[in-house]
């Protein structure tokens, strides 16, 4: 399916201002936090906000990148007469909305089931799916999806319920 040269650039130009806005929001949200809990000390700990200032400066990196890749776009692409016009077509917003609506159901899953099961079972058919639409699926394929679906849950595990003692329904 081919998209408009403009839709690709409001799409990459939305996007990275998409991340952005979350990233600034975040920090502001984060320090108006801080400032509530400022004599609040652990000994030994970067402080209960150091996760979040990672994640924060992950997610604006990740707009920066964005960013940088829509004004890539911009320069390449043609002059506004001779780029074509096109909608967005009805079947392209089935991915995105099939995702949203999985991330909406983890958290009921991760409260019935647990947090590592609930992340093995959300990882693999988004894995196969993504797969399914490059190439096809054979028993290598789901193989591999079977195992990056139990690393994915593993490190969430290791990572988030273990070593940060997020308290995650296990």
């Amino acid at each position: 399916m081919h998209t408009s040269p403009r839709a690709r650039l409001v799409a990459a130009f939305g996007t990275a201002g998409i991340f952005l806005g979350i990233a600034a929001l975040g920090w502001a949200l984060l320090r108006q936090s801080e400032a509530a809990f400022s004599n609040f000390v652990m000994p030994g700990d970067p402080g209960p906000f150091f996760l979040a200032r990672l994640c924060l400066a992950a997610i604006f990196l990740a707009g920066l990148v964005l960013a940088l890749h829509a004004v890539r776009l911009l320069r390449r692409a043609p002059p506004a007469g001779q780029a074509p016009r096109g909608g967005a077509a009805p079947a392209r917003w089935l991915l995105p909305a099939g995702f949203t609506l999985s991330l909406l159901a983890m958290p009921a899953l991760m409260t019935g089931l647990g947090t590592t099961l609930a992340v093995f079972l959300f990882s693999c058919p988004w894995i196969l799916i993504l797969h399914g639409r490059e190439a096809r699926l054979g028993p290598l394929a789901v193989a591999g999806a079977l195992a990056a679906s139990g690393a994915a849950a593993g490190f969430v595990s290791l990572v988030f319920i273990r070593l940060l003692n997020v308290p995650l329904p296990t």
